[in-house]
């Protein structure tokens, strides 16, 4: 099961960051796909950031810092993949 979630996930996601690059598509139809590959990594990064805020007040100061840690490390990484992006296309 996690295999298959693995590849269908791969290929949505491979084919929205395909279509949003590509200029021959639509206006309307990248700006949408856009906001929805902002949202689920703002969800993913926003998760991981209250999981580490929440199990630092129960569990833990070490294993809530390992979350923010993740959740920082996640959000440095989208913002480097976006600065590089953008250096590419010029």
């Amino acid at each position: 099961m996690e295999t298959l979630l693995e590849i269908v996930m791969e290929i949505v996601m491979e084919g929205t960051l395909y279509t949003v690059g590509n200029k021959k598509v639509s206006l309307w139809i990248r700006i949408p796909l856009i906001l929805v590959l902002l949202l689920f990594f703002g969800f993913l990064i926003t998760g991981c950031f209250l999981s580490g805020i929440s199990i630092m007040k129960e569990e833990g100061f070490f294993m809530g810092m390992v979350m923010l840690g993740i959740s920082f490390l996640m959000l440095a990484a989208l913002i480097k993949l976006i600065i590089d992006h953008r250096k590419k296309r010029r």
